[in-house]
């Protein structure tokens, strides 16, 4: 099976488009919680990236990916949380813990990279996975 580039880069403009929202959530989230409510970065950080994962999904769900929804609106969330909790916390969040705890990054920098090292993952297994082109 051919690899459809021009689906890949149109689909890929729109997911950064709303990442960049989902960014601005998660990092606004997190620089409020941590640096003004004074939670600890493992708690702040993931208080705004869950928040931030639920926010993209309604946009993704009805503009990045409104042609391929063949699951019910409940699957297709679980299935996004799913994929977006499994780079974001398993890549953003420890890139965040890791280097602002142990390296002394500021942790909105820490933050940024570890977005910017999720987001492309994010983007493949949402694409492949739950928003799957159905084989019918």
């Amino acid at each position: 099976m051919a690899i459809p580039v021009g689906e890949y880069i149109r689909r890929g403009w729109k997911f950064g488009l709303v990442g960049i929202v989902g960014f601005v959530i998660n990092q606004g989230l997190l620089m409020l919680l941590v640096g003004r409510a004074g939670l600890a970065t493992w708690l702040g950080g993931a208080i705004a990236i869950e928040l931030s994962i639920i926010g993209n999904w309604f946009v993704n769900d009805s503009w990045t990916w409104r042609d391929r929804r063949s699951d019910c609106r409940f699957k297709r969330a679980m299935k996004y949380n799913v994929s977006a909790g499994f780079t974001a916390f398993g890549i953003n969040y420890p890139i965040l813990l890791i280097l602002s705890g142990h390296f002394g990054v500021n942790y909105a920098i820490a933050n940024i990279i570890g977005v910017a090292c999720a987001s492309s993952v994010n983007f493949l297994i949402n694409h492949h996975w739950t928003y799957a082109e159905s084989e019918a």
